[in-house]
């Protein structure tokens, strides 16, 4: 597995942030084999179209990827009774809440 940050610094200037991402994910690419790139970080997000022609390789966007696992896990949920590991202390929201 292959991370190199950009740095949040980017924010300011997106066109940057954009340039940046395009050449950590070429070289990822032409220099790791990466055959998928994955946005770590929602600055980055409205440009994955865009890179994943640009570099011949899919680019997952980090706002529809983090959205599409959520929704993958409420239907894993609702139709299979599948939820999260209770291990470890990690326990779901308490149902006076309403979300279960």
């Amino acid at each position: 597995m292959f991370i190199n940050p950009v740095g949040t610094e980017m924010l300011a200037e997106q066109k940057r942030l954009k340039e940046s991402a395009a050449r950590q994910g070429r070289a990822a690419v032409e220099e790791d084999g990466a055959e998928v790139i994955v946005m770590g970080c929602t600055l980055e997000s409205g440009f994955a179209d865009e890179m994943s022609r640009a570099l011949g390789v899919p680019v997952l966007d980090p706002v529809v990827t983090s959205w599409k696992f959520a929704e993958m896990r409420a239907d894993m949920y609702s139709s299979l009774g599948i939820s999260h590991s209770k291990a470890y202390g990690y326990e779901s929201p308490p149902k006076e809440e309403g979300w279960l």
